[in-house]
């Protein structure tokens, strides 16, 4: 059997085909335009999901070896992106994205009725404007009427799951838990928030562990996307949730990966939840375990503002493939702090008001010694993250890392210099489009030990020195950041 493995992200719509010997035969992407406006919207079609995945699906399928009779197909899909449907399943409005934060205000005065501290307990999330409690919360507001007309409501890999069955699908715990309405313990959602809210609970998709079957795609689907008939459609996860998984998370090694911005994944065999609030819990797209996630706004997105802000006339990726190289090669006694909050502080101290901040500036100082400070504030920041999982008792032996920055060898040593623990380079193109073919494996009953995986990764073990450097270097950089 061939599997099928669609990532919804909000830049691109992957996929991935791998043979029934698990060797990558296929890859696809197409871009995702998503509308930004002032105020916190970002908009797009829900079509947009069906027509890249189409495409991404039929570039796979046309490098792949012809003839494909059997396959199962599996879906990652970004968190938090939604739309209303109406009665026949069809998209009231605009789906709003992952980037929404429009709910500023709404996430605020969620806990007037709900504390934090209970909203977490519940959910472990905390009241912020990108999850889709305050997003209904400001439809209610804003768009009574469109509210009230739903009789359904879809989060990304769910719509096209519906569409590509032929009915409403389910969605998985993982998905269903950036929702701020599903209880992370009991894996349901939360009657309790629902009354408090007055949401409709009967408007949320039913809940079903990743990896279960959901059905076969309809022949029209099928014939649509060029997949075979018959095709096996399982339910996927999301998108960092299945990296994760495909980078192989277990109790002795956490995920790091390094994007725009960095997701650390740790996982539980219970729900997990921080007494502090700094990382949340999610359900995994494993039964019966959970992670902890701590996330970055910007990681490599940070390199890529210093990009712009040097060479503000050249191409953003040409000039941070420079800035890399430059890193190397730096003078630290030149390299300033760099505190990466350009994108707001993420966890473990969730402050979205803070900023960016470069410090400690010579006359020696150059784009050598300020990119190596870009990477240097990224990664004490991952290592922040370490010790808020370390502090709950959770003891990862080492990181697996991967995603474009894990191409930079000097950046994964200093984040194993600053995390002081191994961290293992895997070479893992599409990681979370893997991670679905994985569920898909599973949910067929294949064996998908091996599958899709890179050769032996390369590890960066921490140096003395280094680890030395970095904790004096840190010391000075916490006064800054906090």
């Amino acid at each position: 059997m061939f599997l099928v493995g669609i990532d919804l992200g909000t830049s691109s719509t992957k996929c991935l085909i791998l043979g029934p010997d698990g060797q990558v035969v296929g890859r696809g992407a197409v871009p995702v335009d998503c509308e930004l406006r002032p105020g916190g919207f970002a908009e797009l079609p829900a079509e947009v999901w069906w027509t890249t995945a189409r495409g991404a699906v039929q570039q796979a399928l046309a490098v792949a070896p012809k003839g494909i009779t059997r396959a199962g197909i599996c879906i990652s899909s970004q968190g938090l992106s939604f739309v209303l449907l109406d009665a026949d399943d069809r998209p009231l409005r605009a789906a709003i994205s992952t980037l929404d934060t429009r709910a500023e205000r709404q996430a605020a005065a969620l806990t007037e009725r709900v504390s934090e501290p209970d909203l977490f307990r519940l959910t472990g999330k905390r009241a912020a404007p990108y999850y889709l409690l305050p997003k209904l919360l400001w439809l209610r507001e804003n768009e009574p009427h469109v509210l009230m007309k739903a009789r359904g409501l879809a989060f990304a890999m769910d719509y096209l799951v519906g569409r590509l069955l032929g009915q409403r699908a389910p969605t998985d715990h993982s998905l269903a838990s950036g929702s701020a309405l599903h209880d992370v313990r009991r894996l349901e959602w939360s009657r309790r928030l629902a009354e408090c809210f007055d949401i409709d609970l009967s408007i949320m998709p039913d809940l079903s562990p990743a990896g279960t079957a959901a059905g076969a795609v309809t022949d029209a689907a099928a014939d649509e996307f060029g997949l075979p008939r018959g095709t096996l459609l399982a339910i996927g996860g999301q998108d960092q949730k299945c990296a994760a998984f495909a980078a192989g998370l277990s109790p002795e090694v956490a995920t790091i990966s390094l994007g725009t911005a960095a997701a650390c994944e740790f996982i539980s065999t219970e729900p997990l939840l921080d007494p502090q609030r700094s990382l949340p819990c999610f359900p995994y797209v494993r039964p019966d375990h959970w992670v902890l996630e701590g996330a970055i706004p910007a990681a490599g997105g940070a390199l890529r503002w210093l990009a712009q802000a040097v060479s503000p006339s050249e191409p953003p990726d040409t000039v941070c493939q420079s800035l890399e190289r430059e890193a190397v090669g730096a003078d630290w006694d030149a390299t300033p702090l760099f505190v990466p909050h350009v994108g707001g502080a993420g966890s473990p101290d969730w402050r979205r008001s803070a900023k960016g901040s470069l410090s400690d500036l010579t006359l020696a100082t150059g784009r050598g010694e300020m990119a190596r400070a870009v990477l240097e504030g990224v990664c004490f920041e991952l290592a922040a993250n370490v010790e808020a999982a370390q502090g709950l008792g959770l003891r990862p032996g080492a990181i697996r890392a991967f995603g474009g920055g894990a191409r930079s060898a000097f950046w994964l040593q200093l984040l194993a210099d600053c995390v002081e623990l191994p961290v293992l380079k895997l070479s893992l193109e599409d990681a979370a489009a893997l991670g679905a073919c994985l569920l898909a494996a599973s949910c067929a009953g294949q064996c998908a030990s091996g599958f899709g995986q890179p050769p032996a990764p390369q590890v960066f073990a921490p140096t003395a020195h280094g680890v030395s450097r970095s904790q004096m270097r840190r010391a000075r950089y916490l006064s800054l950041a906090l």
